[in-house]
C-alpha cells in the first residue's frame, strides 16, 4: 500500500472577534495539480530561460502593469522552483535560483498579486490565485522571443 504523503496546512481565522489557528494535513498531491495545470497551459514561459539578474527588469514591468508595489528579490539555495514570502509590512519577497525561467518568476508574482489583491484568500494555489496567475501570463505573452 502507497502512502499518501501530506502537508501540514496552517490557516488562522476569525470566530466571534478571536484569533483561532486551524491546522490540518492536506494531501500535496493538491499543489502538485496546480504545477501541473500550468505547465500544460502555458508551456511556452518554462522554455525562455535567464538568469536571475534578469528578473528585476520584469518584476518592474509586472508592478507597473498591474499598479501594485514590486517585491524585493532574494536567492534561493535550489536548482528549480522559486518561493514567495507575503510581508505583514508590505515588503513582500520572491526568492528565485541562480538560473531560473520565464515561468517562474510569473508563478511567484501570480502569488504578490493574489496576496495583495484577495488577502482574504487562505489557499496558495486556489481560484484567485489561478485568476492573477491567467492575468500576468496574459500581460507577459508580449515578451515571448517572437519565433
Amino acid at each position: 500500500m502507497v502512502r499518501e504523503e501530506r502537508e501540514i496546512i496552517k490557516i488562522m481565522e476569525t470566530v466571534n472577534g478571536i484569533e483561532v489557528e486551524k491546522i490540518f494535513k492536506a494531501p500535496r498531491m493538491y499543489r502538485l495539480k496546480a504545477y501541473e495545470w500550468e505547465s500544460r497551459t502555458y508551456p511556452e514561459f518554462e522554455k525562455v530561460k535567464m538568469q536571475k539578474c534578469e528578473a528585476p527588469a520584469y518584476l518592474k514591468k509586472l508592478s507597473r502593469h498591474f499598479k501594485v508595489s514590486e517585491p524585493r528579490l532574494s536567492h534561493i539555495n535550489k536548482h528549480s522552483g522559486g518561493h514567495y514570502s507575503p510581508s505583514a509590512y508590505g515588503q513582500a519577497s520572491i526568492a528565485l535560483p541562480k538560473e531560473t525561467s520565464l515561468s517562474i518568476v510569473c508563478h511567484e508574482f501570480a502569488h504578490h498579486l493574489d496576496t495583495l489583491r484577495h488577502p482574504e484568500s487562505k489557499i496558495w494555489h486556489g481560484r484567485t490565485f489561478k485568476r492573477e496567475l491567467k492575468k500576468v501570463y496574459t500581460f507577459t505573452k508580449r515578451y515571448l522571443p517572437k519565433v
